[in-house]
């Protein structure tokens, strides 16, 4: 549950964390796969295999190779510290990717990223119980 994505609908809940590597690296498998990826290449296989909404404008996309019109998107962008961690990356349409470019989600679009950070604190919350009743 801590290595999980966030967002608790298809396809980015077909990922589940594996392990981490000895880099510290975590590792996930995608679907009924026992392949262990890093967390860009499980959302790329998630996408392949299910399909998935464009995160900010919410346009359904089709399962199929990501390309320039089907990407994925770093939440904090790259330029500004944002990793290939599985809660730094959602699917995105190649418009809405494009216009956001590097800013952030709240100066990009200020529902949007209100909606993903109430999603990351209820993960948060969900992590830390299960840590609390171990």
């Amino acid at each position: 549950m801590i290595a999980a994505h966030p967002l608790e609908k298809k396809p980015y809940n077909a990922i589940k964390f594996a392990r981490v590597d000895g880099n510290d690296t975590p590792l996930y498998t995608v679907g009924k796969s026992k392949k262990e990826l890093g967390a860009a290449a499980a959302l790329r296989s998630a996408f392949q295999q299910f399909g998935g909404h464009c995160f900010h404008c919410k346009q359904w996309m089709p399962p199929e190779r990501l390309s320039h019109d089907r990407t994925r998107d770093h939440v904090r962008a790259k330029h500004n510290g944002g990793r290939d961690f599985l809660h730094n990356l959602v699917l995105a349409c190649g418009p809405c990717n494009r216009s956001k470019g590097g800013a952030d989600l709240i100066s990009f679009r200020p529902e949007i990223g209100s909606e993903y950070m109430k999603a990351l604190d209820e993960h948060l919350v969900k992590c830390l119980k299960s840590l609390g009743s171990k």
